[in-house]
């Protein structure tokens, strides 16, 4: 339930970097980090109360990578396909 409301900041914080860097706005830029930072913790709060853990990292760019295609493809893609709603279905009742 919580990557429904934090995977879409993670994703404006993610647009809101990348508008940052063009435009040269430190400001935004930090604000945009810092907005993914803590959608992506606030995240990993939920990744703890799941039943099968994920698989651990093998270093900073294998973090990265994953990171950013589970927010903008993986998780999206979950959602537009229903089987976001089916789980959310199964784990309420």
């Amino acid at each position: 339930m919580i990557h429904i409301i934090f995977v879409p900041l993670f994703v404006i914080g993610f647009i809101l970097f990348l508008v940052s860097l063009v435009f040269l706005k430190w400001p935004l830029m930090l604000s945009a980090l810092l907005l993914m930072v803590v959608s992506f913790a606030l995240q990993g709060v939920g990744h703890g109360k799941e039943q099968y853990s994920a698989v651990p990292f093998s270093g900073f760019k294998n973090a990265v990578l994953r990171i950013i295609f589970e927010q903008l493809y993986t998780f999206p893609k979950f959602v537009l396909t229903g089987e976001w709603y089916k789980a959310f279905v199964k784990s309420s009742a």
